[in-house]
């Protein structure tokens, strides 16, 4: 495990940037940049890997700090094209999804943790809640009393939605791009080969609204063919330690899921989708053909 030496970290935010990707949901992602600029400690800048100009908004793209970058859809790749486009005096990046609503001390917090704790390489935080609306999160935010900072727990993975990482980590353990669109499990696996470098923890005062908005992602066939696929890749490549593991945690709890909302759910159709996609990955997985990649063909 790589180490970083001790160092003074600035407490004005002039050594982080904040990383947002974001497809087809500029008011979505417009929001989520308003949180960030409400933050007690404001970052450098916001970069916002987007695939056209359609995907921010004019108030947007010319807000405090806020640079666009363009690039090749998908999760994986959009942060990649982040992380190239560093400013080369960022310390720290802390990538976001575009659908959260940070508490104000969010980025204090974390340069806390971060100045502690020399071996800390990742900080995740806690969820306020998950599936709720912007005004909810906001209420949630706006009424969460942080504890001390420096309250944190060991994390076997970071939370896609939430990763404050040093930048030397981010820049030197890329995003895997054979994971396409949406991702499923990017996180995972990005995070087992950033813990290579340092520990991963979870702050219990960097919290987090997660409003998981729907629209403009991929379709439920398309997510059900993932849920299968991608964890069966992450075992090849040994991001995932035994098949046991693949089949017992990450195809077992999705796939009995979406057969229970075929049944009883409210959203029925959507998990019918999912669950023709998981019949599909598993058929293709017999035949030697499921591939992360196949997904974008469904």
């Amino acid at each position: 495990m790589e180490i970083l030496a001790k160092m003074e970290i600035s407490a004005d935010g002039s050594q982080v940037s904040v990383v947002i990707p974001s497809y087809g949901r500029p008011k979505v992602l417009e929001d989520t940049v308003s949180s960030v600029l409400k933050q007690t400690v404001l970052p450098a800048e916001i970069i916002l890997s987007v695939v056209s100009s359609a995907d921010v908004t004019s108030f947007t793209e010319t807000a405090r700090s806020v640079r666009v970058v363009y690039g090749p859809r998908g999760i994986s790749a959009q942060r990649n094209t982040a992380v190239r486009a560093l400013d080369p005096r960022t310390a720290f990046v802390l990538f976001l999804d575009d659908d959260v609503e940070l508490v104000a001390q969010y980025v204090e917090t974390c340069l806390s943790v971060m100045n502690e704790w020399q071996e800390v390489a990742i900080v995740t935080g806690d969820y306020l809640a998950e599936h709720v609306t912007r005004e909810q999160a906001q209420t949630m935010v706006s009424e969460f009393v942080a504890g001390d900072p420096r309250g944190i727990a060991e994390a076997k993975s970071a939370c896609g939605s939430n990763m404050f990482a040093r930048a030397w980590v981010a820049r030197n353990v890329l995003f895997d791009e054979a994971l396409p669109l949406y991702g499923w499990l990017e996180d995972f696996d990005w995070s087992v080969r950033a813990a290579k470098h340092g520990r991963i923890v979870r702050s219990r005062s960097a919290v987090l609204a997660h409003l998981s908005f729907g629209g403009a992602r991929i379709s439920a066939r398309q997510l059900g063919y993932s849920q299968i696929v991608n964890p069966y890749y992450l075992w090849k490549k040994h991001s995932i330690d035994c098949l046991w593991q693949v089949i017992g945690r990450h195809w077992s709890r999705p796939v009995a899921r979406n057969l229970a909302g075929c049944v009883i759910g409210s959203d029925r159709r959507e998990r019918i989708g999912r669950l023709n996609g998981n019949a599909i990955a598993i058929w293709g997985i017999l035949r030697g053909r499921g591939a992360p990649m196949r997904m974008a063909d469904l």
